[in-house]
């Protein structure tokens, strides 16, 4: 969801445009969600009910997980405490940050997954 807030330009009578505010929002949201104990806490919950659903083999073999829209990496932290490697993919530069700054292991990607996943020529 796309927010936009009506801003006005110039003296009075002036056109209005429309701003978008999305990186504040953004920005926002990833401050409460990083520093919420409770929401990491479900998050991390989740992480490994997942794991458990998806039924990787019990080989321990370590598999590689792409996770689509990565967020602060809470997901990719549970991933890597289970001997695993992932790639995240978000479409904001404000959550691979955090990925970053909570020092998380795994490669990031900013993208749009609407968009596909761009191949590269070696």
């Amino acid at each position: 969801m796309l927010i936009l807030e009506e801003v006005k330009v110039g003296g009075a009578g002036a056109r209005a445009s429309k701003k978008p505010c999305l990186n504040y929002v953004v920005a926002s949201f990833v401050d409460v969600c990083h520093r919420a104990s409770r929401i990491v806490q479900i998050q991390a919950t989740v992480s490994k009910r997942a794991l458990e659903l998806i039924a990787l083999p019990d080989d321990r073999i370590p598999k590689l997980l792409l996770d689509i829209g990565c967020g602060t990496g809470l997901n990719g932290e549970t991933i890597s405490e289970n001997g695993h490697h992932w790639i995240g993919l978000d479409i904001s530069a404000s959550m691979p940050n955090v990925v970053v700054e909570r020092e998380v292991e795994g490669d990031l990607l900013l993208g749009d997954m609407g968009q596909g996943l761009k191949q590269q020529q070696p």
